[in-house]
């Protein structure tokens, strides 16, 4: 079995691999580490004779952010440090429990809350969407059409989120209207 493209959270998963010269009997020990920018998640591989076997735990699995990760599967010898395998690997949400919203989910909602404000008359004209790196971000003097065209939009950056998640390409970008 080969390394997966994708694994959820809250749930236990098991591969096996074998690289020709990296053997334990060769004084090899393996590892597969995710990388995501600054997250990062390490997983052993254990010696099964004929190459290597990774178990990821639930409490592991869960202890990894949803996302997607390059994948590394990193052989060591001593001092030696040989990395043998990249790919991308997709830690999803468990989908049996409570949902984990994006950071463009959690946007949408704060816009559809803001339309459904504006529409019942009570509309303000700031709009918090949310935080980025500590700090709140804010929509400032959106008129209702602005509100959806933003909510559009949201709506596309979600659906690329999404087929990427399920390995899928997309050239989807956002076209600004000029007219007036």
């Amino acid at each position: 079995m080969a390394i997966p493209g994708t694994i959820y959270q809250n749930t236990s998963a098991e591969w096996s691999y074998s690289y020709t010269g990296y053997s334990d009997a060769d004084g090899w020990a393996s590892a597969v580490v995710l990388r995501s920018g600054t997250e990062t998640a390490s997983f052993a591989g254990v010696a099964d004779g004929s190459g290597w076997k990774v178990s990821v735990t639930a409490a592991a699995s869960a202890a990894v952010t949803a996302g997607e990760y390059t994948a590394s599967v990193v052989m060591t010898k001593g001092a030696e440090r040989e990395i043998v395998q990249v790919q991308k690997m997709w830690v999803l949400a468990d989908p049996a429990g409570t949902p984990a919203l994006t950071q463009w989910e959690t946007d949408l909602a704060a816009v559809d809350a803001a339309i459904r404000a504006v529409v019942a008359g009570k509309g303000a004209k700031s709009y918090s969407i949310g935080t980025v790196n500590g700090s709140s971000r804010q929509l400032e003097n959106m008129e209702l059409s602005e509100l959806r065209s933003h909510r559009s939009w949201l709506l596309g950056q979600i659906n690329i989120e999404r087929l990427r998640g399920a390995g899928k390409q997309t050239t989807y970008r956002r076209i600004k209207s000029c007219l007036a």
